[in-house]
């Protein structure tokens, strides 16, 4: 099971990051299209999930996940391809 997921966030700067998930959500399912609470420096930013990845980014502190914002994608895999 992968320990890290790649998140888009939903505001400026709309970028790609890479986030740590924590051990209380491992095991769960973490779907392309899942929005997700993260933290971006001081505020708190929706995110939508593109992935999990096996490794992290070399030379990063992670930070993890808050909270899945919903049990079911909100934007299906066709929207997401």
């Amino acid at each position: 099971m992968s320990a890290y997921l790649e998140a888009a966030l939903m505001s400026a700067p709309y970028a790609a990051l890479t986030y740590r998930i924590p051990e209380w959500f491992r095991g769960l399912d973490f779907p392309k299209g899942l929005r997700l609470l993260v933290p971006l420096g001081r505020t708190l930013r929706a995110a939508v999930c593109l992935g999990t990845r096996a490794e992290p980014p070399k030379g990063v502190e992670l930070k993890p996940l808050l909270w899945p914002l919903e049990r079911v994608p909100l934007l299906g895999r066709d929207y997401m391809d």
